[in-house]
């Protein structure tokens, strides 16, 4: 029922391979502001490539982030907040109509397995303290979630990269 939430829901994406969360994110972000967009042509003119139809290794969040500002124009920032409180206050914008974030989290302090991933956050509930994740992995597709249990997701080192979780906040 949230504003924002409603732009995605008639035409969400889920991602066609493991490795495509992150540009599917982006995917059902540019067509929840109105853009048109396909997991098949939304790496074309950005320097990013595939394999087989496979991203190796998937994107960073620094990578996804450039992605994002190809692609979406506007404000584009990736964040790693200090603490749940300051992952809150970023969630909120979530709710303002140019306001959106695809959070890169890992499963495990989650659901007990898995490893890194990306999906967009389609909305917070502040009176209930709860997220809409807008999961792109056709198995979980979205849930709720208490944010302080999302910034434990998202407060993780990606292992490849060296660096710490985040999200990338885009404005426009």
């Amino acid at each position: 029922a949230l504003p924002v939430a409603r732009l995605y829901r008639p035409t969400i994406v889920y991602q066609h391979n493991g490795s495509f969360c992150g540009p599917a994110s982006v995917v059902n972000v540019l067509r929840s502001v109105g853009e048109p967009a396909e997991q098949e042509t939304l790496l074309e003119g950005t320097g990013f490539a595939t394999v087989q139809g496979r991203l190796v290794g998937g994107l960073s969040l620094e990578q996804l982030g450039e992605l994002a500002r190809l692609k979406l124009g506007g404000q584009v920032r990736v964040l790693s907040p200090a603490d749940a409180e300051a992952f809150r206050a970023l969630l909120r914008r979530t709710n303002e109509p140019g306001g959106r974030a695809i959070l890169n989290f890992h499963r495990g302090p989650l659901f007990g397995q898995g490893g890194g991933h990306h999906s967009p956050v389609a909305g917070y509930l502040e009176e209930e303290d709860l997220a809409l994740v807008l999961d792109v992995n056709p198995n979980f597709k979205p849930w709720l979630v208490r944010s302080a249990r999302l910034f434990e997701a998202m407060d993780t080192v990606d292992v490849g990269e060296k660096k710490k979780r985040g999200l990338i906040l885009i404005e426009r």
